[in-house]
Order: C-alpha cells, then structure tokens, then sequence
C-alpha cells in the first residue's frame, strides 16, 4: 500500500467516526454539499482536486481536521 493509499485510508476512517458521532450520514452531508451520494463516497476516498474539495467541504461540516 502506498503512502497516498494509506493517507486516503485514513483520511475515510475519521469521516467514518465523524459521521457515527454526529449522527448525520453520507446521504444527509451530500445534500448539505449539493452533491450526489456516489459522488461523496468516491470523494471521501479519493485524491482528486474536486474530492478534496468535498473532503475539506465535509470536514468543516463534520468539525474535524484532515
């Protein structure tokens, strides 16, 4: 696994507790973002421009720091 893997990896896992914590899920934050579900999902494990966009997006959303 590459260091970009493992970063995405963990970068998906404190969206992952983010969203156990607070109770809003990935269909409730796509809304917030105006985006499409699949299109978050893929965002949170991606390290596409767009993505990390929705990824900063998201976090400010969710209160944590990525």
């Amino acid at each position: 696994m590459t260091e970009l893997e493992i970063a995405a990896k963990k970068t998906k896992e404190k969206f992952d507790i983010a969203r156990i914590k607070s109770g809003l899920g990935y269909k409730d934050v796509a809304a917030m973002l105006n985006v499409k579900p699949q299109q978050f999902s893929r965002a949170l494990t991606g390290t596409q421009p767009r993505g990390i966009q929705i990824q900063k997006a998201a976090a400010r959303i969710y209160n944590i720091e990525i």
